[in-house]
């Protein structure tokens, strides 16, 4: 039986070759539908962003209602783009609502970046949701550069080393957390940016620094001090617990929550009552933060064993 070399399918019945689809017929037929599939997806990517400007605009105060359209824009280019887009570096507050803002776009996908595990200030990296995460290279939007002082290490704070980078004029969203350690600091944030600081940023204070770009897998990161504790309260409630963590009474717990100082897992609560679960994040301004870990039992007076991480 016979095939021919120049066939696309090797069949040995040529009515079962005339049945096949040529590949470049199929190819246009697979690309029209993917086009068409395309289109849809971003078209419904589009409605939502749409309608989510208009809850931003009626519903958010003005501080927050800028960043949100900040974000919105950006979550928009990786559409048009098909691409890797990123946001200003945000804290744990900003993200909250961020998170809750892009839980409403179908068809996007993101990561939060901040150039370690659980940095404070991270920025949200956009694409769309048939591209892949593990494909993106951080090194192509971040960059890090380590600060080290001639003199005077012991002498500078964080502080410091934030006023030296803002007296550059950079605005403070578009680089990360500077990470103290034994020899100066580092700094992460957008590649320009890190850039910028790396060849113009020479003293800190009174004290001459140089600096050096380094590798994103290179930052040093010091330890985080928490200390565990196991206390007992009368209840799960929100002002009870901070009453107890950080030492205060329990209508100064009251205060703090009233005037929108305390947040639940980054989130504003002003519900005295709200009842805290395992693995929930308390942050007081003012005070500090703290993590409910786990409910462990009850003491013989009835009340509840639990156990927290304060964050110093």
């Amino acid at each position: 039986m016979k095939t021919s070399k120049n066939s696309l399918f090797h069949t040995a019945d040529k009515s079962t070759q005339n049945n096949c689809i040529p590949f470049n017929r199929w190819y246009q037929d697979f690309s029209t539908l993917y086009k068409q599939v395309t289109y849809a997806t971003i078209k419904c990517m589009y409605s939502d962003i749409h309608q989510l400007r208009e809850k931003i605009s009626l519903n958010y105060k003005d501080q927050d209602r800028f960043i949100l359209l900040k974000v919105l824009d950006k979550a928009q280019t990786a559409m048009k783009t098909w691409g890797y887009t990123c946001t200003d570096f945000l804290d744990p507050f900003k993200r909250a609502l961020v998170r809750d803002l892009l839980f409403h776009i179908k068809g996007l996908q993101y990561i939060e970046f901040g150039g370690y595990e659980n940095a404070n200030r991270q920025s949200f990296v956009f694409m769309t949701s048939d591209m892949s995460k593990e494909l993106f290279e951080p090194d192509q939007m971040f960059a890090l550069v380590s600060v080290t002082p001639t003199a005077g290490i012991d002498a500078l704070t964080h502080r410091d080393y934030l006023g030296a980078v803002m007296n550059l004029s950079i605005n403070r969203d578009f680089f990360g957390d500077i990470v103290l350690n034994p020899k100066g600091c580092m700094i992460i944030g957008k590649k320009s940016i890190i850039e910028t600081i790396h060849t113009s940023l020479t003293n800190v204070g009174k004290y001459t620094v140089s600096t050096q770009m380094e590798s994103l897998e290179g930052i040093i990161v010091p330890e985080e001090k928490v200390k565990e504790q196991s206390i007992s309260v009368s209840s799960l409630r929100l002002d009870g617990i901070i009453s107890k963590a950080f030492h205060i009474s329990r209508s100064d717990a009251a205060d703090y929550i009233k005037s929108g100082k305390v947040f639940v897992n980054y989130k504003e609560t002003i519900d005295l009552s709200k009842s805290i679960s395992e693995n929930t994040v308390i942050s007081c301004k003012g005070l500090g933060k703290m993590e409910l870990l786990e409910v462990s039992g009850e003491t013989k007076k009835g009340r509840l064993r639990i156990k927290i991480n304060v964050y110093q």
